[in-house]
Parts: C-alpha cells; structure tokens; sequence
C-alpha cells in the first residue's frame, strides 16, 4: 500500500500485491512452519526511505495457503477473541496507527530506515467493544468496496474516451452535424 497524500495516512492496499513474485511452500518444514502467514494475519513492510512515509504498506491474508513471510515483513496475528482482524486492518490505514508507526522509524544503511517488530506491537489501537468493531469494519469494508467500484468505473470511462478520441480525432468516424 502506498500514501495517496503524503502525510495523511491515507493508504490503498491494492499497491501491494501478493502476485507480484509469489513463493508458495507445498511441504514446510519445522523451521518455515514458524514463518507461514495465515488466514486473517496482516502483513506489512518495515523498511523505507528515510523521511518518506513510503513503507508500512499493509495487506489483509485472506485465503493464501502456504503463504511465507519473507525478512522485512512483520506478521500481526490479531487475537480474535479481543480485537476483530477486519477491525485491525482498517485500524493500519489511520493517521493515528500510522503517524505512531512512522515515529519508529530508524535510520539504516544510506537513506534506508526500519522499523522494528517491537515499535509495531507497541503502537497503541483503539479497542471498542467487539460488536463496534465489527460494525465500524463493515461500515469502512462497504466504503472501499464502493471506492473500488468507482475506480474501476473510472478506468472504463478513461478508455472509453481514448477509443472514442481515436475514432472521432482522426477522421475514422465522422461526426454528423
């Protein structure tokens, strides 16, 4: 997930994706068992730019099998007894989460700079009632699903208008007057 606006937490989960080079385990053993990330765990980056807000990407592990997390990547297995893992996930888009998230931050090597997995178990989240929490989620889900929805309208009409600029622009389709 990258920034929209730098600075305000705002974050869209589709620009981190799982497919981009995916290594999936059909045997693990002992050792990677340990590192498998499982249904409902987020997953987010830890390393960026030093002074960007260009890390912290998050993504929700919906029904990957065999699914291993990889060095620079933290797991967050929410416990789903106290906080709801959909909850949670929206909770790593806010300025809040993510201005305390970014306050870890320290330098690496050159520009580069971390955040550990002890800053992130420390940020502190709001923690409603569990029903709110399934509430707020389901409110927040309706909203991107709506904005996603939206943007894939909009690509349609984008396209739609270059067909329509290269047909009537160049003489293809004549406009009757």
């Amino acid at each position: 997930v990258c920034p929209e606006s730098p600075g305000m937490g705002v974050r869209n989960a589709r620009n981190f994706p799982l497919n981009r080079e995916p290594v999936f385990l059909n045997n693990p053993n002992d050792q990677q068992f340990q590192f498998l990330a499982e249904k409902d765990d987020l997953l987010t980056t830890m390393t960026g730019t030093i002074g960007k807000r260009d890390f912290g990407w998050v993504v929700k592990i919906q029904n990957e099998d065999n699914f291993l997390v990889n060095q620079r990547v933290c797991r967050i297995s929410p416990f789903k007894n106290i906080i709801n893992p959909e909850f949670l996930y929206h909770v790593c888009f806010s300025k809040s989460y993510l201005d305390q998230f970014f306050m870890g931050g320290r330098g690496g090597t050159g520009n580069q700079t971390n955040v550990g997995v002890t800053d992130i178990a420390n940020i502190l989240v709001p923690k409603p009632p569990t029903d709110e929490q399934i509430k707020i989620s389901d409110i927040l889900s309706s909203a991107d699903l709506k904005i996603k929805n939206e943007e894939l309208n909009r690509e349609y009409l984008v396209k739609l208008k270059k067909a329509l600029m290269q047909v009537l622009l160049t003489g293809k389709v004549r406009v009757k007057i």
